[in-house]
């Protein structure tokens, strides 16, 4: 079977369909303005950091510090390489290493201690097992302290 459509019916719906598709062009609009904006204000530090790091020393009291230097060099990374940046990058990635591992061991701790008590998240004992960390120490201390 197939429908047909008078006359009003077909100018309804294409009234409501220009009215539709002006709606979903505003709504797409949002999203990429609001991309473009996000992209504008994350961009920027990054590369402001290049143009600082390009930048020589003499420029920094002469030059506006938001527009690119207008001497470009390379004599910085040269200066970081010559003065122990191996050891300091060495203790950047074990702080950084050391920090992540102990994190989600403590998180995964409490994320099976949640799983086998789902109710502990509604009595506030979330709080006391990101404090002591282990799931014995935390179900222990969390029963000596209730009444």
């Amino acid at each position: 079977m197939s429908a047909t459509l008078t006359p009003e019916k077909v100018t309804e719906e294409q009234q409501h369909g220009k009215r539709t598709s002006r709606w979903r062009g505003l709504g797409e609009l949002f999203p990429i303005l609001f991309g473009v904006i996000w992209l504008i204000l994350t961009f920027y530090p990054i590369l402001y950091m290049l143009m600082t790091s390009l930048r020589p020393l003499a420029d920094f009291f002469t030059d506006i510090p938001w527009l690119p230097p207008t001497h470009p060099t390379l004599e910085n990374y040269g200066n970081v390489l010559s003065n122990d940046f191996g050891l300091f990058f060495a203790n950047t990635a074990f702080v950084t290493i050391i920090s992540v591992f102990l994190i989600v061991v403590r998180i995964t701790l409490c994320g099976v201690r949640d799983f086998k008590d789902p109710q502990s998240l509604y009595t506030g004992n979330l709080q006391a097992c990101f404090y002591w960390g282990w799931q014995s120490r935390c179900k222990q201390r969390l029963c000596r302290s209730m009444p």
